[in-house]
């Protein structure tokens, strides 16, 4: 078992996905915003002969969208934009996590869908105080890879460790992306002096963790709330624990 190399807590949540493929469309009718939220979205785009909506609005301090494209729904949170760096994520890992799965668990439990595969997006940021910080990190958290912290620069590391499902014995595919970023702000300290500028360093860790591709039945409805969890949970060793976890 691979050691605890940081808390979920120091990442940052910036967007988090639950997608649903099904085996039939849903109903031009279907709300699933309406039915996640109990509310009416702000906005509602509806294209009947591409088969897709749109519909989004502010949720719990957070824009919640809802993606409909026959046959697939995707669910997504992400940050209301603002001008500052800190507007770039939507807060701490573990409470968003928690938050954004207990929503669509949800509606999940009762929808009336016919879901053939799970597959969840995360993409996390953890400040660091330097760029050489991020790359000594990435160098714990991804042994595959040797870092050169000092003189390696937009670095990216991609693979998948597959794992059998704990819920159902199924392959779930653990795609993970890891590489540093550097955002940088503008700012001027005072009216009419020049601009000063500012770098945050992160880590960032980008997971796309899904049910097996070649999956045609559809998935017994008691199994899904339960699998949509575990992925998530997934994401959750990944930040704890690196790509081996």
């Amino acid at each position: 078992m691979a050691e605890d190399l940081g808390s979920p807590v120091s990442w940052l949540a910036q967007t988090l996905r639950a997608s649903f493929f099904l085996a039939q469309p849903l109903t031009a009718s279907a709300s699933v915003w309406r039915a996640l939220t109990g509310k009416e979205p702000e906005a509602d785009e509806n294209r009947p002969r591409q088969g897709s909506r749109q519909q989004s609005g502010e949720w719990d301090g957070v824009s919640l969208v809802v993606n409909v494209s026959d046959p697939r729904i995707d669910i997504l949170i992400t940050p209301i934009l603002t001008a500052s760096i800190e507007g770039l994520a939507i807060g701490s890992f573990p409470e968003q996590s928690s938050k954004f799965v207990g929503l669509v668990s949800k509606w999940l439990q009762n929808a009336d869908i016919q879901c053939i595969r799970i597959a969840i997006g995360a993409l996390l940021w953890m400040p660091t105080a330097s760029l050489e910080e991020a790359y000594q990190r990435l160098d714990k958290l991804v042994p595959s890879v040797s870092y050169d912290a000092e003189n390696a620069r937009e670095v990216t590391y991609r693979v998948n460790r597959p794992r059998k499902s704990s819920v159902n014995g199924m392959r779930v595919n653990r795609i993970t992306t890891w590489s540093s970023i550097t955002l940088q702000r503008s700012f001027a300290a005072a009216e009419g002096q020049p601009f000063q500028k500012t770098d945050q360093n992160y880590v960032s860790l980008e997971c796309d963790h899904n049910t097996e591709q070649s999956r045609t039945d559809i998935l017994p409805a008691p199994e899904r709330v339960p699998l949509l969890q575990e992925l998530f949970d997934l994401v959750g060793e990944n930040a704890r624990k690196g790509e081996l976890a």
